[in-house]
């Protein structure tokens, strides 16, 4: 009897931390391509996948004006012998793609649009030299040197007040074959 008590308690313990567990769910993004012989296999990688931003409404950055302290981000072009070979002959490029603000195509919109949105904030996007850099444009020749150092920083965008709160933004970055 004392047995089957044990195994009834055991069991109701279990059950109850069962009715209370949370779920987290979690995002797996998959692109690809499938190329011929000889076009080789380039790949997009990225020192950070994450970037937090941060800034005080009164000393953002004005938009379209050079940055002053944006947030560093190093892109690498990797590949085979073929994409490297392509690289060496000014034949691979990388393009920028994101939602942009409307009068502007250096700054990604914020995405956040319930009531914890900061507003009239946008995020900039720089080159190496934290000059506006362009997104949805045209693709931008990868160097020999395979590598690209670009920044981002939170903007006061024209013509609107800004506003505290959450702030967020997607940056993709395709290989394009010139």
């Amino acid at each position: 009897m004392k047995k089957i008590l044990l195994v009834a308690a055991i069991s109701a313990l279990f059950s109850t931390g069962m009715a209370c567990a949370k779920d987290y769910s979690s995002v797996v993004t998959i692109d690809g391509k499938v190329t011929t012989p000889g076009e080789g296999s380039c790949s997009v990688s990225v020192d950070k996948t994450a970037i937090s931003l941060s800034g005080i409404t009164d000393e953002l950055t004005e938009q379209g004006a050079s940055a002053s302290n944006p947030e560093s981000l190093r892109i690498v072009v990797l590949g085979d012998l073929d994409c490297s070979s392509r690289i060496a002959k000014h034949q691979i490029a990388v393009k920028f793609v994101g939602d942009t603000v409307a009068s502007d195509n250096t700054v990604l919109a914020n995405a956040v649009t319930d009531a914890s949105a900061a507003e009239g904030v946008g995020i900039g996007f720089y080159d190496s030299a934290k000059n506006p850099a362009e997104i949805n444009g045209a693709g931008v020749v990868v160097p020999e040197t395979k590598y690209f150092d670009y920044g981002l920083g939170l903007v006061k965008l024209n013509g609107q007040t800004p506003t505290s709160g959450n702030v967020h933004g997607t940056l993709t970055i395709d290989i394009e074959r010139l």
